[in-house]
């Protein structure tokens, strides 16, 4: 939408509709807005990310299978002590003699509708315009700082 040397703008968008015969139709909206911009001669950059999606993912439940001590990736901790393998009592193992259990996901044909939003914003401050500058501005020319925020919602 916008491009010139100081300013880029970029907007995305799709809109997805799916015909299902034996299961609801499903419907979907994903965009994506980018902004660029470069200020006070380059010397600060901004990079604005922002993105919403939509749809469905599968629900995974999992099993845990005992196998021979050392070759899992799990342990069981029996947290209330009954003596009975809850599903939020397993732990990634910590040592390899406590790996004795694998977690192998069930098949299902069940599906959740999601939304998720992204954000992500970036500063850069690039000093090398100082290059011919005398003092202490000109060690600095050598050197840029770049930072990022992300946001993720689901």
């Amino acid at each position: 939408m916008i491009n010139n040397q100081v300013t880029n703008l970029q907007v995305y968008g799709n809109y997805r509709r799916i015909e299902n015969n034996f299961s609801k139709n499903e419907e979907s909206l994903n965009s994506r807005i980018i902004f660029n911009q470069k200020i006070f001669n380059n010397f600060v950059n901004l990079k604005t990310h922002y993105e919403t999606s939509s749809g469905t993912v599968a629900s995974q439940e999992y099993l845990y299978i005992k196998t021979a001590p050392g070759m899992g990736y799990y342990t069981w901790i029996g947290y209330n002590t009954d003596g009975i393998q809850d599903f939020d009592e397993f732990e990634v193992a910590e040592f390899q003699d406590q790996a004795n259990y694998l977690r192998v996901p069930k098949p299902n044909d069940r599906f959740i509708a999601t939304q998720r939003a992204k954000l992500r914003q970036g500063v850069k401050l690039d000093f090398k315009q100082w290059t011919d500058k005398k003092g202490t501005n000109q060690p600095l020319s050598h050197f840029s700082n770049e930072s990022f925020l992300n946001i993720s919602n689901e």
